[in-house]
């Protein structure tokens, strides 16, 4: 192999690595991906990011990934990297929660300071209550196990979005655009 396809070979790997990476480190705030914090992208501290320390961040991640050290990602370094960033997401979505929920200050969430905040949701009220209500056809109270059925195939048919959400855009969105590729 030449020197020029060893460089487009390893340039294309960096970006591979950097691509899958970008995907796992950002935080999720609001259900969106948040952006790395700038002094996660000024590899060398200098207060501006170039080039060179955008290549510095993607290399030590693809580093650290690397858990053998044999210079490539296999599936299961993948995993587990991925099952890293989920966990820290996870505890700081509990903090997150803790500091905002927790009304008597105890460092803990009652069932009541949960129960209070579905009630904060869009629409207000029981969230049980309104669930039941949606998928109640019969107006009996209680949902059948047709009526459960039939509740999830809306959902499935929907996508599992809200409604109003992925419409008007006028192409396809979600699980229907991955299964053209």
């Amino acid at each position: 192999m030449t020197s020029k396809a060893k460089l487009i070979a390893g340039l294309t790997a960096l970006a591979i690595g950097a691509t899958a990476f970008s995907a796992t480190t950002a935080v999720a705030r609001d259900n969106r991906m948040a952006p790395p914090a700038f002094s996660e992208l000024d590899a060398d501290g200098n207060g501006s990011i170039n080039r060179a320390d955008l290549t510095a961040l993607a290399e030590a991640r693809f580093r650290a990934a690397d858990t053998d050290g044999n210079g490539t990602l296999s599936a299961a370094e993948l995993q587990a990297r991925a099952e890293q960033r989920a966990s820290e997401r996870a505890a700081q979505m509990a903090t997150r929660m803790i500091n905002s929920l927790d009304a008597d200050g105890d460092g803990a969430l009652s069932a009541e300071e949960m129960r209070d905040m579905r009630k904060g949701r869009r629409g207000g009220g029981d969230m049980g209550a309104r669930m039941i209500e949606r998928a109640d056809t019969d107006g009996d109270g209680a949902v059948s196990e047709a009526e459960y059925a039939a509740a999830l195939e809306k959902m499935e048919k929907r996508g599992g979005k809200k409604r109003g959400e992925g419409r008007g855009h006028g192409g396809k969105h979600g699980k229907d655009r991955r299964d053209d590729k």
